[in-house]
């Protein structure tokens, strides 16, 4: 092993330790950073927390009326206003006069030089009355002009001792805290400070603007004798320079507040850094708190900010101590509010996305807790071994680096002399303390924030702690509110302002109107996130950074004298104060004790209010490095080939397959139709079933496009339409050829041309026999061969269970002469085919139904309309239409009409009934009202909105003044209306706008509205776990609903799961309680509760029939800073589930797409993997499974078989997503499709809730484990898989299976009589 090996080995294992010991003791993880970093802090956060506090103190008992002087309540008012009236008209001079004790006078104290005396100030207070009156138009700025008292000249011997302590306090304090820091230092010089406090001083500066001719000097020389032999002037440095004598009276102003203008744009200044430091905040919390991944959005607040807090101070204390700064002030000195303000603004700024990053990579629940030491381990070790959040950093520190240039140039190009090398100097110290505190705060994040994030992703609140453990009632246990809604789940998932803006708590109907500022403002709030907020965060950053940076240089032109730092007197240095000794007493430590207790005490008291036994554990959790390496699952898959002898050699834009059937039937951009056998072994070459048709001159041309594909349930028949020439071809695939071509009506011509002809729904269904005529085939059925005595060798219940008769059939009790007689019938194939005749029907949108024979051809139309409303139907259309089955009837279509009317179809005798079907709306327990649904907007088959946009121009108020139009119809999305079916318990959920209504088609009631959001055509799906009978009742009873659609703006999967959270002896949704009002034991709808789980980044997926989402995503890779995707252009490079009839969407969606798309910009994962030499789907995509049951995410390899190279393909994207079967998916990607499917290979299920099956998600998943290994094992709660000790006759699917096994049992016990 090298020296190199050896030291990543190291690296890695004190990564493993780091990890463990952050799992098993995150408190010590989040108190060791936070106290070492606060102690580092302390020097600066001092100043700031308790030398304010011993102000208030000082102030409080400091007060000047036990000098017993006379106050000056505006001390500086006559010394502006003389400073204002100078005359620069005639030359001046500015002198600085440092005095300080007389070396006599100090024998005298006993060596005690502190300026701080009041003998001193009552001497410095007639030297300044002397030159003010006697010397020449003199004005004296001096210490005295700020105090607010009048020192009269009394001698010394006025003063006793403690009157004199008393005034030498009072002076400290005042210079101290009620005097802005830069006038101290202005003033005294030489300076002691004890516990941050100035408390003494060797020498005072006075200012002395004067006329230019007088001798200040030899007047000073004159006058101090007489004042006592007090003072001793040390130095008298004097300028003539105008210039630079208005430069000192301007910072005299500033510093002194005494400039309005400067004073109002300094205030306005402030104003605006520290509001942006609060949109920042809110920013951040509203952005946690909507994305639901954190659970204490306001915990991890207060955690930011104070790590954020911490490290721009502890920066700040490290930078003076490695410059051997004898005060922190002088890195921003002259410093303003401003400059402090915008030093925190611009730290919090760049520490704001390294939270999000540190939240998305940790709170990634997919995988459930047990991997989120992986999650740790990818967060430190995911860019190139090192830290994920390494690279912001560096990206910051160059950023910074760039920005401190620009500004050295810019004060270079513009700046000269001292005043230059000065701000430049206080410039690059402050750049210096913001890389110093991001790199605190980097380090920050990787312990004390990592830490929060970890407690709050285990931990388990106390009111959680008390609902897991409360036992409730169960005839009173739950309390619903007037309105039917959960008061107990009103805040869950919203943000604070939210809350209170929508007044979620109170009922529906005092909650403020749609139309409000303050819904408008609430609902704003909802959809604030980190995606949108942080979106182009380097050019914000470098856009927030140059307004700061000019911001800094303007204060520092306002407030810094420019002509007098470059003077060459040196009257006044900036930042030239010395300091010769800065100490610390006992007080200051024991202050620092106390809040360091202080601080764990609290902390200890947080940790308190959390159950989270993981942090209370004795030893750490150990891992090893086979701990942190990935799941190795992968999905059972078979390939179907590709090439010039097997498949397609061009891109596949349309994939059909039946879930009832193992057939598939693919079409790619080669003309080509192929007909899979995918469970056959081995694959067997595909049947082309590609074909020509002939033209009216003769000729023949290939049957192209194709506009429609089904296939029927056994896979036997084969449906194609052609809209270019109005035909339609039947392929039966036991005979291999088509069976017959029909060309179209010309009403349906006419619709084609057009562009009407919309097929709202297409299906096979098998033809009904009435009983009679079953029993006389049956009875006149050819035996078999090989005599019996009662000839019932050959059973009939084979023949039996395939008929959709109205009556069992009949005993058979054949005799020989019967058997002679049925020697000239026809064999028992053809009568199979007599009985068993198919039909594919069509429903269009103009109302037509459509039935065609699939043995002749035969054609059967039915005007839906015109059946129902008969004369008044002209005008009226479907919306939508879908095929319902239900356990007792199998042929049954619900359709939406245009006129918000929903109508019934049913085949009695092979007949189509109608009816329409009422709508019954009303609350639980409560006597329900027939109310008409609200008419959805008229859509065209191109899903046109107009309709809504010219209500909205109408809504428009003529006269309003504030009236805002709408721009164009894309500012309007609104949902295509859909119909979806819940067939086993006989149900639709039918699609409005943006509500979603659950309705029994036998009755008319609507059980439960749910809201939704926008999504896609063609994605709404709806699941359900497997039907059991209610304890209570005996009705029909799920553990779970779901909606899932994907966003219409994102490649984002939403699921949205209803449950029952309340803790009682039953918690499955009875499908009665809603129906029947006489029901209240039950807990139905009205007492679930929405859980929304949402998946970024999804590439194509299908809901499965065990309740399981199988699909494809993008593969995260580290150079995305962001992981929600919504900045992703994904969705030029991959497109997701499509799925349609018209030509136009196959071609545009499909390959056709591919070639006018391929041009365009990539995104930067995909042009990665796309550089290399070999394409491979599992480089840009990987797999996944959802259990729509809890939204647990649980991430498979793609088990890749052949490699695909780029210069195979048109275009490397996934086309088409299809369910195949009952728990698989089949996907193309360019002319390559493959089945994906987990557990056994038994993939097709007819009728998974009528034919008894046992297959749920927990055996397809149990059986996935034995394949793939423990690792493959849900993870989630436990508690979601259905008790296994529940009587399984309480499940619909024993109970069918039952049922067809006593009748077969009989129908054979019965023959053989």
């Amino acid at each position: 092993m090298t020296a190199l090996q050896r030291i990543r080995h190291r690296y890695f294992t004190t990564v493993f330790r780091y990890i463990s010991f952050v799992l098993s003791k995150p408190r010590l993880v989040i108190m060791i950073p936070c106290i070492v970093v606060f102690v580092m802090a302390y020097n600066v956060l001092y100043d700031f927390t308790i030398k304010r506090f011993n102000s208030q103190l000082a102030a409080h008992f400091g007060s000047v009326s036990a000098l017993n002087f006379n106050t000056n309540p505006r001390p500086n008012s006559q010394l502006v206003s003389q400073l204002s009236e100078i005359d620069f008209s005639v030359p001046k001079s500015l002198s600085s006069i440092v005095l300080a004790w007389n070396k006599e006078t100090i024998i005298d104290t006993n060596g005690d030089d502190n300026v701080f005396d009041v003998r001193f100030f009552t001497a410095m207070d007639m030297l300044v009355s002397n030159l003010t009156t006697s010397f020449d138009h003199a004005t004296v700025i001096s210490p005295l002009s700020s105090l607010p008292i009048d020192i009269t000249s009394p001698t010394s011997l006025s003063y006793g001792h403690r009157r004199a302590v008393h005034f030498s306090n009072y002076v400290i304090k005042f210079f101290n805290y009620d005097i802005n820091n830069m006038l101290t230092f202005l003033f005294f010089n030489k300076l002691m400070k004890s516990n941050h406090i100035i408390k003494y001083s060797q020498s005072v500066r006075v200012f002395v603007i004067y006329d230019q001719g007088s001798d200040l000097k030899e007047y000073l020389t004159s006058v101090l004798p007489d004042i006592g032999k007090v003072l001793a002037v040390d130095t008298i440095i004097t300028t003539t320079n105008t210039a630079s004598i208005r430069d000192f009276v301007h910072y005299y102003f500033v510093q002194n507040n005494s400039s309005l203008p400067i004073s109002v744009f300094l205030t306005v200044c402030n104003s605006v850094v520290f509001t942006s430091v609060l949109v920042l905040v809110l920013l951040v919390y509203l952005s946690i708190a909507n994305e639901h991944k954190i659970r204490s959005s306001v915990g991890l607040l207060i955690g930011w900010l104070v790590s954020g807090l911490i490290a721009s101070t502890a920066a700040v204390s490290l930078i003076s101590q490695i410059h051997n700064y004898s005060s922190w002030r002088l890195i921003f000195e002259p410093s303003t509010m401003f400059t402090k303000a915008a030093y925190m603004f611009a730290v919090m700024l760049l520490s704001a996305r390294n939270l999000f990053t540190t939240i998305n990579f940790l709170s990634n629940k997919s995988g459930g807790e047990s991997d989120l030491h992986k999650r740790l381990y990818y967060f430190y070790t995911g860019w190139h071994g090192l830290p994920i959040l390494l690279k912001s950093l560096f990206f910051n520190i160059v950023g910074l680096f760039a920005l401190q240039c620009v500004g050295i140039y810019l004060l270079y190009y513009y700046t000269e002399g001292y005043f230059f090398s000065y701000v430049s100097h206080r410039f690059a110290r402050v750049g210096e303390a913001i890389v110093v505190s991001l790199v605190i705060d980097f380090i920050l994040q990787l312990s004390f924030l990592s830490a929060i994030i970890v407690i709050d992703l285990k931990r388990m609140d106390l009111t959680d702690y008390i609902q897991n453990h409360q036992n409730f009632n169960i005839s009173d246990g739950y309390m619903d509110s007037e309105d039917g809604e959960s008061r107990g789940s009103v805040f869950e998932g919203v943000n604070i302002f939210s809350s209170l803006l929508l007044n979620l708590q109170a009922p529906s109907d005092l909650r403020p109107p749609r139309k409000s500022l303050r819904h408008s403002l609430g609902q704003s709030f909802l959809k604030v996130n980190s995606s949108t907020t942080f979106h182009g965060f380097g050019w914000g950053v470098l856009i927030i950074g140059l307004i700061q940076l000019l911001g800094i240089f303007i204060h520092w032109v306002l407030v810094i004298p420019y002509h007098l730092l470059n003077d060459k007197s040196s009257i006044m240095g900036l930042g030239e104060t010395i300091i010769l000794h800065n100490s610390n007493t006992l007080i200051y430590y024991l202050e620092l004790i106390s809040i360091l207790l202080f601080i764990v005490a609290v902390s200890f008291l947080a940790f308190k209010f959390s159950h989270d036994p993981a942090t209370t554990a004795s030893t750490p959790q150990q891992f090893t490095e086979k701990d942190f390496l990935p799941d190795a699952r992968y999905f059972n898959a078979i390939e179907l080939p590709k090439g010039f002898n097997m498949g397609h050699t061009l891109d596949i834009i349309k994939i059909e397959a039946n879930s009832k059937t193992s057939f598939v039937v693919t079409i790619g951009l080669d003309h080509k139709v192929l007909v899979w056998s995918p469970l056959s072994n081995p694959i067997s070459k595909p049947i082309d079933i590609s074909t020509t048709l002939q033209l009216p001159n003769g000729s023949k041309t290939e049957f192209w496009p194709i506009n429609h594909v089904s296939i029927s349930d056994d896979g036997s028949y084969i449906i194609l339409i052609n809209y270019k020439y109005g035909l339609m071809k039947c392929f039966e695939r036991q005979e291999l050829c088509y069976k017959w071509e029909v060309q179209l009506t010309e009403d349906l011509l006419q619709l084609i041309a057009n562009k009407k002809f919309k097929i709202l729904e297409s299906f096979f269904r098998r033809r009904t026999v009435p009983g009679f005529l079953a029993r006389k085939m049956l009875m006149n059925k050819k035996a078999t061969k090989g005599r019996s005595r009662r000839g019932s060798d050959a059973s009939t219940t084979s023949v039996a269970s395939a008929i959709n008769g109205n009556f069992p059939p009949p005993i058979s009790m054949k005799s020989h002469g019967g058997q002679q007689r049925e020697r000239h019938e026809p064999t028992e194939e053809q009568l199979s085919k007599e009985l068993l005749r198919d039909e594919f029907t069509i429903v269009l949108e103009t109302g037509d139904l459509i039935s065609f024979s699939c043995g002749s051809g035969k054609t059967k139309t039915t005007n839906i309309l015109e059946a129902v409303y008969g004369d008044v139907a002209d005008g009226l259309s479907l919306i939508s239409a879908l095929k319902v089955t239900t356990p007792r009837v199998n042929d049954r279509i619900v359709c939406q009409i245009s006129n918000s009317d929903l109508i019934v179809a049913t085949a009695v005798n092979n007949n189509w009934k109608f009816r329409k079907l009422p709508i019954k709306e009303g609350t639980y327990n409560q006597e329900l009202k027939i109310q008409p649904l609200r008419a959805p907007p008229s859509r065209t088959r191109l899903n046109d909105f107009s309709s809504v946009y010219q209500e909205k121009i109408q809504a428009v108020d003529i006269n309003s003044e504030d009236k805002e139009k709408p721009k164009s119809i894309s500012d309007f999305q609104i949902n295509r209306a859909t119909i979806v079916s819940v067939e086993f318990v006989g149900m639709i959920v039918i699609v409005k706008d943006q509500v979603a209504e659950l309705i029994d088609i036998q009755s008319g009631i609507v059980l439960k509205k749910f809201n939704i959001g926008s999504f896609k055509p063609s994605t709404f799906r709806v699941s359900h776990s497997e039907p059991t009978h209610c304890r209570f009742c005996g009705c029909a009873s799920i553990q779970s609903f779901s909606i899932l659609y994907e966003d219409y703006d994102s490649p984002t999967l939403i699921i949205h799961t209803y449950k029952i959270d309340i803790k009682r002896s039953k918690t499955n949704i009875c499908l009665r309680v809603e129906r029947d009002p006489r029901e209240i034991r039950c807990l139905g709808f009205n007492a679930v509760t929405d859980h929304q789980f949402w998946y970024n980044n999804i590439v194509g997926w299908e809901l499965t029939d065990v309740n399981m989402v199988i699909g494809l995503k993008r593969k995260h890779t580290v150079d995305d800073d962001d992981n929600h995707g919504k900045d992703l252009d994904s969705e030029e490079d991959f497109t997701a589930n499509i799925d349609t009839t018209d030509l136009n969407s196959i071609i545009e969606y499909g390959g056709l797409g591919s070639l006018r798309n391929r041009n365009k910009k990539k995104t930067k994962a995909a042009s990665n993997v796309y550089k290399s030499d070999r394409f491979t789907i599992d480089k840009a995509w990987e797999s996944f499974i959802i259990t729509v049951l809890d939204g647990q995410m649980i991430n498979y390899q793609i088990p890749l078989n052949n490699k695909l190279r780029d210069t195979d393909l048109i275009m490397n994207k996934i086309n088409c997503v299809k369910k195949y079967g009952y728990k698989s998916i089949i996907f193309n990607v360019g002319n390559l499709s493959e089945v994906f499917y987990l557990g056994n290979d038994k993939l097709i299920e007819n009728d998974l809730y009528y034919s008894g099956t046992n297959a749920t998600i927990w055996s397809v998943l149990e059986e996935d484990a034995q394949n793939n290994g423990p690792g493959a094992q849900l993870k989630g709660d436990s508690a979601a898989k259905p008790p296994q000790a529940v009587n399984s006759e309480l499940l619909f699917i024993n109970k069918r299976r039952k049922m067809r096994e006593r009748s077969n049992i009989g129908g054979n016990s019965i023959i053989s009589v």
